[in-house]
């Protein structure tokens, strides 16, 4: 069985840690400022969040100290030259793919439709794009009334039972809404 820490380059793994950071950073920052009724912070929107930044920016941190050990003991043992100095540049379209389309999802398609709506656009592209069965039309309008089938009951229920609205506009709230008022 190969080591999963060998699998993957010094470089990523450094890059990736500070980069976890620096999020980790940004939303314990973010926690703070949010407002807190009463002064409480066990009632506190921020509370949650503020825990997971700390854990992420711990969990980078040790990230980082256990890639910086390994690149010096193979530099020790002649494996390695040391950080960024064997790099070399590959382009992962799939990857270049997936932040695209999520961009559009976060910044487009939230901005002007129901979220079950956006969620099933972008879900489908996904879907399309690396699922090799979702060739067939039949597959793929299959998979687009399971997505929003699921995107409308995830709705209800962290509406209804969580109390928490998901980004944008729900249309099965508002239609759940529009017949109650029937």
């Amino acid at each position: 069985m190969s080591d999963p820490q060998k699998q993957t380059k010094a470089e990523i793994d450094l890059i990736a840690s500070i980069v976890l950071m620096l999020i980790g950073i940004f939303v314990f920052y973010h926690s703070i400022i949010l407002p807190r009724p009463n002064n409480a912070w066990l009632t506190a929107p921020g509370l949650v969040p503020l825990a997971l930044s700390v854990s992420l920016f711990f969990c980078a941190l040790y990230l980082m100290v256990i890639t910086i050990k390994r690149v010096q003991k193979e530099k020790r043992e002649g494996k390695s030259k040391g950080l960024f100095k064997d790099i070399k540049i590959s382009i992962n379209k799939e990857l270049i793919l997936v932040v695209a389309i999520t961009f559009l999802f976060i910044f487009v398609l939230l901005e002007r439709l129901y979220f079950e709506f956006a969620s099933t656009i972008y879900c489908t592209l996904i879907v399309r794009f690396f699922w090799p069965k979702a060739k067939k039309i039949w597959v793929l309008l299959l998979a687009m009334i399971i997505i929003f089938v699921s995107s409308a009951i995830v709705c209800v229920l962290f509406a209804n039972y969580l109390g928490v609205l998901l980004p944008g506009d729900s249309f099965v709230l508002d239609l759940i809404f529009y017949i109650g008022r029937m």
